[in-house]
């Protein structure tokens, strides 16, 4: 019996395995980022493939919460289809890959500095995307899943654009805003 978290996903092999079970298979997909399906899916399939490798067949139990059409790919053979559908998704919603995203993390001791100075840099870009007509779609500041790490407060401006180009200038007039006392940093995508 091996009883694990998503280590076991990470391509070990076990010698004699034939079941494997998942619990609460679908708690990922929940996560607040852009790519959750398909990691879900990804791990699945990976630990999926710890049954049977040695022997002549294996099972996979999975549990779910609730039905999810994601577990419909369940099968290896199925992740093609899977990669279309969820191509055709992040074109409409403008997630990567047929987008860019960049993101602002903002971090201070204080709540009420990390948000005013959030505010500053999201109100500063704002301006700056519409006096040049960027095609960039600025989202937040917003709280990230986990707002408060080693008594820092941090906030979060996500950014999102076709254009590489737009989303370029944008940060590098990013580098160039002065806040009160925050410190932030600049992530590409």
């Amino acid at each position: 019996i091996l009883i694990g978290t998503q280590s076991i996903t990470k391509g070990y092999h076990f010698p004699g395995v034939t079941l494997v079970g998942v619990l609460w298979a679908d708690v990922n997909i929940h996560f607040p980022v852009y790519n959750a399906a398909e990691v879900t899916l990804q791990q699945l399939i990976q630990v999926a493939g710890r049954a049977g490798r040695a022997t002549a067949g294996g099972e996979v139990i999975v549990q779910l919460m609730r039905d999810n059409p994601l577990f419909d790919y369940a099968d290896e053979q199925k992740y093609m289809a899977f990669a279309q559908d969820e191509l055709a998704t992040r074109a409409l919603a403008e997630y990567p890959p047929c987008w860019r995203l960049a993101s602002i993390e903002v971090r201070h001791a204080e709540a009420g500095v990390a948000d005013c100075d959030a505010q500053i840099i999201a109100t500063t870009l704002r301006a700056f995307i519409e006096e040049k007509n960027y095609t960039v779609t600025l989202l937040g500041p917003s709280f990230p899943v986990v707002a408060r790490i080693q008594e820092q407060e941090i906030r979060h401006l996500i950014f999102k654009s076709a254009s590489f180009k737009d989303l370029h200038a944008v940060l590098q007039q990013a580098q160039n805003i002065r806040v009160r006392s925050s410190v932030y940093t600049i992530v590409s995508g």
